[in-house]
């Protein structure tokens, strides 16, 4: 459609653009609220988790002199302004899901910019008791996932045959 990647064809449609594609996927198996509320929930978790992703992910990118003070910045804001926010809403609502009752795109979000966060800092959480359970148990499930053999996705190899392979972070995939 618009000549780029990704690009994931799906239920008959070639789809680009990864916000698109990854509400459709989290709609179609029910990873995205029950209603308008809980999506409008869910979005709002996922857009400010992703606005802490694009930061760490340009931090390599930055001049040699700049990435000290650039990845201060990423743990001041990650400590300060979105991890107790998830801290506090999880805590609050007391689930281990930050919208409704079940597991959605936010979670999802979520646990793989804790991961990402905790490449720049290992102790990242170190203040976000609710956090790190919740990282625990989404890491045992996804393990038990991928050691079951659930979750599958399919690589398009370069010869244009479809490759398949066993991963555990790509569950909305399985």
């Amino acid at each position: 459609m618009f000549q780029q990647v990704p690009m994931v064809e799906i239920d008959g449609m070639k789809m680009v653009q990864t916000r698109a594609i990854l509400n459709y996927i989290a709609g179609k198996h029910n990873l995205y609220g029950k209603d308008l509320k809980e999506r409008a929930l869910i979005d709002m978790y996922v857009e400010a988790t992703m606005d802490l992703n694009e930061m760490i992910m340009h931090h390599p990118l930055q001049p040699p002199e700049a990435r000290a003070k650039h990845l201060a910045s990423i743990i001041e804001k990650a400590t300060t302004r979105y991890f107790p926010v998830y801290e506090k809403a999880l805590k609050d609502h007391g689930q281990d899901f930050l919208v409704g009752n079940r597991f959605s795109r936010a979670d999802v979000q979520l646990l793989e910019t804790i991961l990402i966060a905790e490449e720049c800092k290992p102790d990242i959480l170190s203040k976000f008791p609710v956090l790190q359970v919740k990282e625990l148990i989404a890491l045992t499930v996804w393990i038990h996932l991928y050691l079951s053999k659930k979750i599958r996705f399919a690589i398009r190899s370069e010869l244009g045959g479809l490759q398949y392979h066993n991963h555990p972070s790509l569950v909305l995939l399985g």
